[in-house]
């Protein structure tokens, strides 16, 4: 390019050289924070142009491609499990921000800011979005409507503190809860998480031979893997352990319970097998679809357009919500950090701010009593 041409481009409020080359009639706009770098993208633009590499993109908006890449590209070879992740991370994370940005025109910077607001969701769920972003752009990339992937280089944010991203259930989520737990086959796993402070994968691989409805006992053994899918131990020596039953959930257990002893508790409605991680999310996102209903969510063609229930409100919400009762009941911190099965105190304390002196005996007590006081026959 001519030196007196190179005088003339000066860099944007947003800190980029930019440059409109046009091809058959239709400009294309060309931007990069030095000259060098525009240079080499204006060559490049120009040699997919002449070669029929290039489409036109002018209209084509960010969050658009992100619909269709969904819909035509990952619905027909997923799993309905692993669409509806899609579609959750993209309807709720990745779309609105991009706004009607164009799909040429978004920058790495524009999908870290999405990335970095998801610190307060855990590590795996950061990770899972920066996938999508990926493999989003990068298709993108192959189908010639944009040069380079934008998100190939992200950088996974560092996650708040572990406890922080969860929240306890209100009077109303509960209200709520216990309603749609009636009916829907999650009912009794979403209570085991709320009433004994279960983990998701630690209720859903229960077998009868973990329930002592003599001993109103509860014994925890293995968990459903959140990453491999697969059933294993828990991570430290504390995870093995045994839970109080409420009152609450007694007739509930005792209607559930298998007649073998090494039969599940819960398995998949189709098959009889046991609960997959993908399955286990799905029955959630159906529980929860029940809840946002049941609370007044305005549906069209059985999609829900506008949400009734927060979209803050996980399975974890239900465990975090047993250990602030622990500690409204008046649980010493040691034994909440026990019936909890966390790793260390310090994970308890997080949610536990106060400690008595109760022993574990007067603790089931006053689970029992706070449990009757809340949800009066």
């Amino acid at each position: 390019m001519p030196a007196k041409e190179n005088d003339l481009l000066r860099k944007n409020a947003a800190g980029y050289y930019r440059k409109d080359i046009t091809f058959r009639g239709r400009k294309y706009a060309v931007r990069s924070k030095t000259l060098k770098g525009l240079f080499t993208k204006l060559a490049e633009k120009k040699r997919m142009l002449e070669a029929g590499m290039l489409i036109p993109t002018e209209n084509t908006y960010a969050a658009d491609w992100c619909m269709r890449w969904l819909e035509e590209y990952q619905r027909p070879r997923c799993g309905h499990g692993q669409y509806l992740n899609y579609r959750a991370n993209i309807t709720r994370h990745i779309a609105p921000s991009l706004g009607r940005k164009r799909l040429c025109d978004v920058q790495p910077a524009d999908l870290q800011r999405i990335l970095n607001r998801q610190s307060c969701y855990s590590a795996s769920h950061a990770s899972k979005v920066r996938y999508t972003l990926r493999a989003i752009f990068e298709q993108a990339r192959l189908e010639g409507l944009i040069l380079s992937n934008p998100a190939e280089h992200l950088t996974l944010p560092r996650p708040e503190r572990p406890g922080t991203s969860h929240r306890p259930i209100t009077d109303e989520e509960e209200r709520l809860i216990l309603e749609v737990a009636r009916t829907h086959r999650a009912g009794l796993w979403v209570k085991l998480m709320l009433y004994c402070g279960l983990r998701p994968g630690e209720a859903i691989v229960l077998r009868a031979r973990d329930i002592d409805l003599d001993k109103r006992r509860l014994s925890v053994h293995a968990a459903l893997e959140a990453v491999t899918g697969k059933v294993k131990g828990p991570k430290s020596a504390s995870g093995v352990r045994t839970i109080p039953i409420p009152d609450l959930l007694m007739d509930d257990l005792r209607a559930a319970l298998p007649a073998s002893p090494d039969a599940l508790l819960f398995t998949q409605s189709r098959t009889g097998r046991m609960h997959s991680r993908t399955s286990m999310r799905c029955m959630w996102m159906s529980f929860k679809r029940e809840l946002d209903i049941r609370a007044g969510a305005v549906v069209y063609r059985n999609q829900i357009i506008t949400h009734a229930i927060a979209d803050d409100l996980v399975p974890y919400c239900l465990r975090h919500t047993y250990c602030t009762r622990l500690q409204e009941a008046g649980v010493p911190i040691n034994v909440a950090r026990e019936l909890m099965g966390h790793s260390s105190i310090e994970l308890t304390s997080r949610i536990y701010t106060h400690a008595s002196e109760l022993p574990i005996q007067q603790a089931e007590a006053a689970i029992n009593a706070l449990a009757a006081q809340r949800h009066p026959e």
